[in-house]
């Protein structure tokens, strides 16, 4: 019974020490985009849509980038 009980404890911490510095490193990862990002001047969007419909919102944000770039082209008149 101890055994068990000290292996759920051990493999509770060292769980919640590696979900930590996971969880900073994607913070960090995050921060680097979004400044990067920010001196280009373009803007970071997350898209949470259906598996079947992945493709179809990849082809649309695809579409508005190539369209928002060209626009971006154009000398004014």
């Amino acid at each position: 019974m101890q055994i068990a009980l000290g292996t759920i404890i051990t493999a509770v911490l060292v769980g919640g020490v590696l979900g930590t510095f996971i969880r900073w490193g994607i913070q960090c990862g995050d921060d680097y985009g979004s400044q990067v990002s920010q001196q280009d001047n373009e803007a970071l969007l997350r898209v949470q849509t259906d598996p079947q419909q992945a493709a179809r919102a990849a082809e649309i944000l695809a579409r508005v980038a190539r369209e928002t770039r060209a626009k971006g082209r154009q000398t004014p008149a």
